[in-house]
């Protein structure tokens, strides 16, 4: 972070803060272990794993971990970082439960506090507004105040109402992850979903952003609505560039990288940097195929989707078949086609004559309503004779 020395009119020295680039490994380095971290994204979107992977490499330890939780959770508990994880879901969205996630929770090594969505958000709220806690809906009836005895319920003095009192979850520092940035930590998404991470902001005493892209700030609004600035450089204490720009999962709409690469614990490759300084310069990489534009978008399931609409297809044919020509062998191979020799009793050249095509043999059996066995006029069938 560079900053520097203004004279006030009074002759007082203000500080003013000019560039709040940092490294990850700065970054890092300001937090402590013990300490009560947010971590912004949604599953294993928008994930800021390059400070994730950061807090791998350094001695940090006993951390409460507080997310809508993906891989980032997954990897801190792999490699023993995390004492407690407060968190709506941990998953991989094609994965249910993050594997490490899972094995950390069925051998005992961590705490956890689970809620309910709306529940974490309302706790990230009040903490934000500064409250000690908001009534809410969401949670009563379900197991939630079961497996959370530290819950209360409040009466709304109004209505008589009996409402769930979700407590303040104040952080230490937060952690999230935004498509572009400028030097003053203004933040801006371009996705179609800010999910939480200015909630996650607000209850920070410091908020750290990565940014896929340090740019001017005039070019923040250059193509973008300003709303899409949701995280003013107020509320963040510093905006880290990523050392390679595909090492964020998931960040619409310009970098994606898979789960399987974005839950390996090893060091992402650094490449080096070109330009301005080390700790500010980003080196973008090769283009990466992950792009997420609509006609780029590469669907977990589309291949399977696909597969399925082709037995299905495969399946009606068949069925079609054994309706018209009644169940045959499968293992048999299939009847000849027509030779150019061969016409219909009436005379007529057969429909499928043509060179390729497979003989077409209905019989009384593909009407329903033909009680008939034999052919007949009535049931649309003729016989086949040679010339």
């Amino acid at each position: 972070m560079k900053s520097k020395h203004l004279l006030g009119v009074d002759g007082s020295v203000r500080i003013a803060v000019v560039d709040k680039t940092m490294t990850e490994a700065e970054v890092v380095s300001r937090l402590r272990s013990g300490m009560t971290i947010g971590i912004g994204g949604w599953g294993s979107r928008r994930k800021p794993m390059s400070l994730v992977k950061e807090i791998v490499r350094s001695d940090l330890d006993d951390l409460t971990i507080v997310s809508y939780g993906g891989p980032d959770v997954g990897i801190l508990c792999a490699a023993g970082k995390v004492r407690k994880v407060v968190f709506g879901f941990v998953s991989l969205d094609s994965i249910p439960l993050d594997p490490h996630f899972r094995a950390a929770r069925q051998n005992g090594t961590i705490e956890v506090e689970e809620y309910d969505e709306g529940m974490l958000q309302w706790g990230l709220q009040a903490a934000g507004i500064r409250l000690p806690y908001l009534p809410t809906r969401a949670g009563l009836g379900s197991d939630v105040m079961r497996v959370n005895p530290h819950l209360q319920t409040v009466v709304d003095p109004y209505e008589g109402e009996t409402l769930v009192a979700m407590p303040a979850i104040p952080l230490d520092a937060a952690l999230v992850h935004m498509n572009r940035a400028d030097i003053h930590g203004n933040a801006q998404y371009l996705g179609p979903d800010l999910y939480f991470d200015d909630l996650f902001c607000l209850a920070a005493e410091n908020a750290y952003v990565s940014a896929e892209r340090i740019v001017a700030t005039a070019e923040l609004t250059a193509d973008a609505h300003p709303a899409t600035i949701r995280i003013p450089g107020c509320s963040s204490a510093a905006s880290s560039r990523l050392p390679v720009v595909r090492t964020s999962p998931r960040a619409f709409p310009t970098t994606t990288a898979t789960n399987s690469s974005s839950a390996n614990t090893s060091p992402p490759r650094r490449t080096p940097s070109s330009g301005r300084d080390s700790s500010t310069a980003i080196s973008p990489g090769p283009p990466s195929p992950w792009t997420e534009h609509s006609h780029e978008r590469r669907h977990p399931r589309r291949g399977l989707r696909r597969r399925l609409r082709r037995c299905l297809s495969r399946r009606r044919r068949d069925h079609r078949e054994c309706v018209r020509d009644g169940p045959r062998d499968r293992r048999a191979p299939r009847p000849p086609t027509f030779s150019p020799d061969l016409v219909l009793s009436d005379g007529r050249p057969p429909r499928c004559a043509a060179p390729g095509r497979s003989v077409v043999r209905p019989t009384a059996r593909s009407r329903p309503g033909c009680r008939s066995t034999r052919s007949s006029p009535s049931c649309g069938t003729a016989s086949v004779t040679s010339r």
